[in-house]
């Protein structure tokens, strides 16, 4: 992978699957890369900040991405519709995390 194409540029046009941010992490630690893992995998500091809360979350950065939508205004409306969902156990902790990245955002 070129150093000037980052994982999301990858993903973005098709080439790559989302599922695939472990292989770009483990290859990267592998590297001997001047780039941080951020600026390798093509994310920017709000971004590499909600991922690093839960991984389950890039899948949001990508959408915002492609909608041309601040990351922030994806996440709230996604942390809505999960909170009326919260009566689920399994969407608790995803609530709880995209609760906290929102209110980091405030701050």
């Amino acid at each position: 992978m070129s150093e000037s194409v980052t994982f999301l540029d990858q993903v973005l046009e098709g080439s790559r699957l989302a599922a695939e941010i472990d292989d770009a992490v483990k290859s990267w630690h592998e590297s001997d890369s001047q780039l941080s893992l951020r600026e390798t995998l093509g994310l920017r500091a709000d971004e590499y900040d909600l991922w690093l809360s839960s991984p389950d979350f890039l899948d949001l950065i990508i959408f915002a991405r492609v909608a041309g939508l601040p990351l922030a205004q994806v996440a709230n409306d996604n942390f809505i519709e999960k909170k009326r969902m919260a009566a689920r156990a399994e969407d608790a902790w995803m609530v709880k995390k995209l609760q906290d990245w929102l209110s980091s955002q405030i701050d």
